[in-house]
Formats: structure tokens, sequence, C-alpha cells
């Protein structure tokens, strides 16, 4: 795991420990009230899904992240983000939406 991995979420560590999941399950969904969950997978290939029901959606930095309206009619958006967007230098850093980077695949093409 990289520095800039640790950077990312400064706060000390505490407390580390080691689970596994075999293959094909799934460990269901948790939450936690206190504490973030920093998580390096140091074997296999995993999906994390992430669900967030609250009416404001956080995103933190270095999360890559895509929206995909799955449902009949538009979807609107209302982003609020911690930072002014910056035309000379944006702090954007885009995928093609197949890449090898992320072991995630849309069913529908992209498109706005």
């Amino acid at each position: 795991m990289s520095s800039l991995a640790l950077k990312a979420h400064p706060a000390p560590i505490v407390y580390v420990y080691q689970f596994t999941i075999r293959p094909g399950k799934v460990k269901g969904w948790h939450i936690h009230h206190l504490h973030d969950d920093r998580i390096f997978i140091s074997q296999g290939t995993v999906k994390v899904v992430l669900y967030d029901n609250r009416p404001l959606m956080v995103i933190p930095a270095y999360v890559f992240h895509a929206h995909h309206n799955v449902g009949q009619t538009e979807a609107l958006f209302i982003s609020m983000p911690t930072r002014i967007y910056n035309h000379e230098s944006p702090d954007v850093y885009r995928l093609p939406l197949d890449n090898n980077t992320i072991p995630y695949r849309f069913e529908q093409r992209m498109g706005w």
C-alpha cells in the first residue's frame, strides 16, 4: 500500500485485523456510526458496493465514482463540492467507462 493511500485518510491507525470471504460469498451489509473503514485488499478480487440512504451523499476524495440512472425518468443531481471548480486546473481525473482499473461494467452505455 502506498503512502499516498494513507495520506488520503490521515487519521491514525488504531486497530488492524484481517478477514476472509470465501469464493462467491458476500460479507453482508453493515454500517458504522463512529468510525470510517480503511480496507486494503491484499489478495483476491472483490466488488465493494456502497449504499448511502441519507439525503446527502458524501463521496470522499480518491474514490472513483460514476452515476447510472436506472430509473424511467431523468435523474437530477445537486452537487455541493468542498472546493470551487478550478477551470485552469480541474480536480477531475477520468477513466474510460470500460477500463482495467475498475472491475465493474455498466449494462448500459455512457451518455448524459
